[in-house]
């Protein structure tokens, strides 16, 4: 009986270690459950995360294609702006041209007109030559006459240079450094003063520029705009006031009503 119960609390003993080693088993596999657990919060975390970076991304793709359609528009208004221009240029060819054939025509004139005025000069001292040597007598008369042909002569020098003056200031392009330029055909720089001419280019430093068709260049503030009509308009610190061609702006406002506005620093105005 000693030995069943030796035997007993023997058996009672090993299932209480046996108990025991059960408990620490569960413990240690409860602690990797809940190290699974962190493993598995974390990986959530991070799947999260890199959605959140995938829908950032996919905004960040969204935003460049949109700044690529702007860039599209941008470079097609443009190449329309510089085809404008390049229409405008073909027109300034064709003005310059014409210019230039006038002036042929106009010299050709001259030298006819020239030609006739020499011609009845030479008539005039031949007759006052004859009618001293027909009547010796009359020598006073002889000399008067005499005196009108030199004063004739002279007369028709002046009508040659005036003929070539006024050519110059009608067709020659209108030089102006501080009073108005005004041309009508031709192109008209001035330095200061304003600049009004209806076909031909104008081109001011400082004064305003005031064209209806030919292009209209002008430098400075707002003291000198650019207004024009129909050509296009380059001002470089003015307001640009047009009407129908393009008008390109530096710094000042531009006030366009059909053609495109192309400003670089400062706000377009429609």
């Amino acid at each position: 009986m000693a030995n069943a119960l030796v035997t007993m609390t023997h058996a009672l003993t090993t299932m209480a270690y046996a108990l025991t080693t059960m408990a620490h088993a569960l413990a240690t596999m409860t602690h990797a459950l809940t190290i699974m657990a962190h493993a598995l919060v974390r990986m959530t975390h991070a799947l999260t995360t890199m959605a959140n970076a995938l829908a950032t991304m996919a905004h960040a793709l969204a935003t460049m294609a949109h700044a690529l359609a702007t860039m599209t528009h941008a470079l097609t208004t443009i190449a329309h702006a510089l085809v404008t221009m390049a229409h405008a240029l073909v027109t300034i060819a064709q003005a310059i041209t014409t210019m230039a054939h006038t002036l042929a025509t106009t010299t050709h004139a001259l030298v006819r007109m020239t030609h006739a005025l020499t011609t009845m000069a030479n008539a005039l001292a031949t007759m006052a030559h004859a009618l001293a040597t027909m009547a010796h007598a009359l020598t006073t008369m002889a000399h008067a006459l005499a005196t009108m042909g030199h004063a004739l002569v002279t007369i028709a020098h002046a009508l040659v240079t005036m003929a070539h003056a006024l050519t110059r200031s009608h067709f020659d392009p209108s030089l102006s450094h501080n009073g108005l330029c005004f041309s009508y055909n031709d192109p008209c720089f001035s330095h200061k003063g304003p600049c009004p001419s209806h076909n031909g280019p104008c081109l001011s430093h400082n004064g305003p520029c005031l064209n209806s068709n030919g292009p209209c260049l002008s430098h400075n503030g707002y003291n000198d705009p650019c207004l024009n009509s129909n050509g296009p308009c380059l001002s470089h610190n003015g307001p640009c006031h047009n009407h129908n061609g393009p008008c390109l702006k530096h710094n000042g406002p531009c006030l366009n009503h059909n053609g495109p506005c192309l400003n670089h620093n400062q706000w377009p105005m429609p």
